[in-house]
């Protein structure tokens, strides 16, 4: 090791927030998660855990596993896009720049920091959906909810890199 893990972790994580922040932004905003901002992300976190297990089995393990999953998802969304159909690989992508970034030997397995975040994720997802159809089933007939909320709740989709972001943010909180 050539470098403080507090350090290095306090910088990954600054990182995330400052990215996952944009891209969350984003993708509530226009839909979508800019490539820019997700490869920024994996670059530098390449970069940092290059640094930091310089050659070492711990960095080939995290990258393989990395360049794994990048080149599934990238082949998944041009298998899905000959047959006629899209699939946005953003949110994919955000979830490799945590990967990329949060500290990789924060775990005994690659990746226990990120599976915590994917369970969260998951969870935020069933409450969101739930309120959703709370909602438009009981809450939307009242008039005061109608008055309260407007027309923000009307769209039915869910943004997942919001999501992402607040389970960071949880996970984040459970790591110091």
């Amino acid at each position: 090791m050539c470098c403080d893990m507090d350090f290095i972790f306090w910088i990954s994580c600054a990182i995330i927030f400052i990215l996952g922040f944009v891209c969350a932004r984003k993708d509530s905003q226009e839909g979508l998660i800019p490539n820019k901002y997700t490869h920024l992300g994996i670059f530098i976190g390449v970069g940092i855990n290059f640094i930091v297990h310089t050659f070492s089995f711990t960095f080939y393990l995290y990258f393989s596993i990395l360049v794994l999953f990048y080149l599934a998802f990238m082949y998944l969304q041009r298998a899905i896009h000959l047959n006629g159909s899209t699939l946005g690989t953003g949110d994919i992508k955000y979830f490799l720049m945590i990967y990329a970034l949060l500290p990789f030997n924060l775990s005994v397995f690659a990746g226990i920091p990120l599976l915590s975040v994917i369970f969260w994720t998951i969870v935020i997802s069933v409450f969101m959906a739930f309120y959703k159809f709370f909602y438009f089933s009981i809450l939307s007939r009242i008039a005061i909810f109608r008055k309260l909320y407007g027309s923000a709740i009307e769209d039915n989709s869910l943004r997942l890199a919001p999501i992402i972001f607040m389970s960071f943010i949880i996970v984040f909180i459970m790591m110091i």
